[in-house]
């Protein structure tokens, strides 16, 4: 993934790529491209919005995503060490949120 401006909408936005051995690969292509209509779908707070999707001329298809400022959780456990129970149950229940989202929706 890579952060870039969008040029028409000036925002920032994350481009994700299908990797390279895999382009080509028609079951990899088509499991990416569903993905991005799937993630398209989801309104919530806890899943990055779906901006664009498309393939490049070489074949190589690229999704075109909100762009959202944080760290990895490795990251967060390198800065602060072990979490806390509460903090660690707080961000299991943000992604169980984000699941159920994914889930409605079929």
């Amino acid at each position: 993934m890579v952060a870039a401006e969008h040029l028409k909408l000036g925002e920032s936005v994350a481009i994700k790529f299908l990797l390279p051995h895999a382009v080509g690969q028609g079951r990899r292509t088509q499991r990416f491209l569903r993905e991005a209509r799937a993630a398209s779908r989801i309104r919530s707070a806890h899943v990055a919005r779906v901006f664009d999707v498309d393939v490049r001329a070489d074949g190589a298809p690229f999704i075109v995503m909100e762009h959202l400022a944080g760290e990895t959780l490795g990251a967060r456990l390198k800065r602060e060490g072990p979490l806390d129970v509460a903090s660690t149950v707080d961000d299991v229940l943000e992604a169980c949120e984000a699941v159920a989202g994914a889930h409605s929706l079929g």
